[in-house]
């Protein structure tokens, strides 16, 4: 019996000193890698209840700035967002990114804030350093894509206004009217249906049978809701269309789709001016 209860001492004493050993040598490899509890974003149900936790965040971080920490900017930036100041949430939301960099989120909503501000060079290398440190992010992938475009068609509305303006030089392949046709058609992806509008009406003092610029001027008075006036606009295209269509063939049959849509947005027009007016639309003349 004693000698079976020194078997079991030894083998103990040498489990133990496996048990020590291993936690001497090993640790550098079987430790786990600390990871930074990421910020919980904060639900916001009213106005009233995003400023007031915008003012108790400004108010630690006024009081002590040093203890604030990378999180605290983090969720006062993303506030910011929320309350459309995002020149202030740029500003803590870098903060954030030098206190802990490898957080995607961070630069994602910094991308975002560029993006309001129509800084978009800014919102497309955000989006990409986001990218870096999360690759699976595809909804950046789609973001950075339209943003490039955007900043393409930005580039180009830019370039036309440029031309626009000057009156020394005259393109015959290109004249101002076409210009014009090109910039409201850009415009017309921000919705920008004012300056649509004037753009247009100035391109029809050049060109006043084009059926292209009377279309186009008919969704943009469909889309402010002047029904009226996109009715007569698009009545205009159409009589254009057929007086200036004199080609044959395979295009013919693609111009005889193309009159039909006319046709049928014409009809939709004059549905909804009908019931706008209850009973017909007026007959006052194009703007």
């Amino acid at each position: 019996m004693e000698k079976k209860s020194r078997v079991v001492i030894i083998a103990a004493t040498i489990i133990v000193a496996f048990a020590v050993a291993a936690a001497i040598i090993l640790p550098p490899y079987f430790e786990e890698e600390v990871i930074e509890p990421m910020p919980m974003p904060i639900p916001y149900v009213t106005l009233d209840e995003l400023q007031a936790n915008i003012d108790i965040l400004e108010a630690i971080r006024a009081e002590n700035k040093d203890e604030f920490s990378w999180r605290d900017n983090y969720r006062l930036g993303i506030a910011y967002l929320h309350s459309n100041k995002p020149k202030e949430a740029i500003a803590v939301l870098k903060e954030a990114r030098d206190g802990y960099p490898s957080f995607y989120k961070t630069d994602e909503a910094i991308g975002m804030a560029h993006y309001r501000l129509d800084e978009l060079k800014e919102a497309i290398e955000s989006w990409e350093r986001a990218l870096l440190l999360n690759p699976q992010a595809e909804h950046l992938e789609s973001m950075v894509e339209r943003t490039k475009r955007k900043r393409g068609m930005s580039r180009r509305i830019e370039t036309l206004e440029s031309e626009l303006e000057r009156t020394d030089i005259i393109d015959k392949n290109n004249p101002p009217w076409l210009k014009r046709l090109e910039l409201a058609s850009l415009y017309l992806v921000d919705k920008r249906v004012e300056d649509i509008v004037t753009v247009l009406n100035e391109a029809l003092k050049e060109k006043d049978d084009s059926s292209e610029i009377y279309d186009m001027l008919a969704r943009a008075y469909a889309m402010s809701g002047d029904f009226d006036s996109a009715v007569r606009a698009e009545e205009s295209a159409i009589k254009y269309y057929k007086a200036n269509d004199t080609v044959e063939g395979d295009r013919a049959e693609a111009n005889e789709d193309e009159l039909e849509g006319m046709k049928q947005r014409l009809s939709e027009m004059k549905r909804i001016a009908k019931a706008e007016s209850g009973g017909g639309f007026h007959s006052a003349p194009l703007k």
